[in-house]
């Protein structure tokens, strides 16, 4: 939706929800540069899920989004702490490939693409804000889920409308749109797998072709005994 609209529309229960966030306190800027960096980062990792999902439910409602976003965002799942972009990248590919129901290396990247644009959008902290306040709600709706929302989308709803320099995210957008993924990286043996598929799919054709030479033989055998018994 960020390839199409200018800004977001937010509806009157988020914008109930910003205000109710706005008092809330955060943790002091950090001073280190890498810290800050980690923030960004993590940032990136829940666009990553939350990029997924739209993609997977194209928009609509799903009762399954807050298990999606969890499983694929290991900032939430593991709590991990991302120092580079790689990292990052990698992590999201490999979860995406591993755990939820739609496991495509095409759909990865097409995500990645989406993801990076909308960080390079004119109005990216309005939709970055967007893309926070949706992934709350579905984790407040899955149960059992409502923690990760007072633990991380809370204090980033906050961050990203004080904090977060609209630059930085554009600079984030450029490096992601310039990475470059390959299925070696993400070690799961993909190219392998691949190449076994291809090689089942062959032995199956080869099976149909013959299954249908047999048929078509043993076809012609009856018609000829027919034939020869008239």
């Amino acid at each position: 939706p960020w390839s199409v609209n200018d800004s977001p529309e937010f509806s009157s229960d988020e914008r109930h929800r910003l205000i109710t966030l706005s008092s809330r306190r955060l943790p002091p800027q950090p001073d280190n540069p890498l810290e800050e960096k980690m923030l960004y980062l993590g940032l990136l990792d829940l666009l990553f899920a939350g990029g997924y999902d739209f993609r997977v439910r194209e928009g609509e409602t799903m009762s399954e989004s807050g298990w999606n976003i969890v499983k694929v965002a290991a900032t939430l799942s593991w709590f991990a702490v991302y120092r580079c972009l790689p990292e990052v990248v990698v992590s999201f590919y490999r979860r995406a490939l591993t755990y939820p129901l739609v496991r495509s290396w095409k759909f990865c990247t097409l995500v990645k693409r989406d993801t990076s644009r909308l960080l390079q959008h004119a109005n990216t902290k309005q939709w970055c804000l967007k893309c926070l306040l949706e992934i709350r709600e579905f984790l407040i709706a899955y149960p059992g889920y409502h923690v990760f929302a007072e633990l991380y989308l809370n204090d980033y709803i906050v961050w990203i409308q004080t904090r977060a320099c609209e630059s930085n995210l554009h600079d984030l957008g450029k490096s992601l749109e310039k990475f470059k993924m390959k299925k070696d990286d993400a070690d799961l043996n993909l190219t392998q797998i691949e190449q076994l598929g291809y090689e089942c799919l062959k032995v199956e054709e080869l099976q149909d072709s013959l299954s249908e030479s047999l048929f078509l033989l043993i076809k012609m055998k009856n018609q000829n005994l027919y034939i020869f018994n008239c």
